[in-house]
């Protein structure tokens, strides 16, 4: 086995030879310079509508929890136009031993 083929080569070169990975890189200054191209706004409609958005769906989750909680916090009897609380209690007459 030949001394490049050893497991301190890569691809034949002596890992020593090898440049550094962690060095940074050096740009030669040349007279080409890349301009920047400047990043595009963001446009109006597309942030109204987001907030439009967000603003229901805030509100839906609003009353989605609180709906059930009003409805719970309710007296039976007032539920249903007063017809359950009567029901229940016509069952419990009925069953009232004498």
């Amino acid at each position: 086995m030949a001394d490049r083929d050893g497991i301190w080569s890569r691809g034949g070169v002596h890992v020593e030879d090898l440049p550094d990975p962690f060095a940074p890189i050096v740009v030669p200054p040349g007279p080409e310079t890349v301009e920047a191209k400047p990043k595009p706004k963001r446009s109006r409609r597309r942030i109204i509508l987001y907030s439009i958005a967000a603003a229901l769906l805030v509100t839906l989750l609003w009353l989605i929890v609180t709906a059930p909680l009003s409805r719970a916090l309710e007296p039976q009897s007032a539920r249903a136009d007063g017809r359950a609380g009567r029901a229940v209690c016509q069952a419990m007459l009925e069953r009232r031993p004498d």
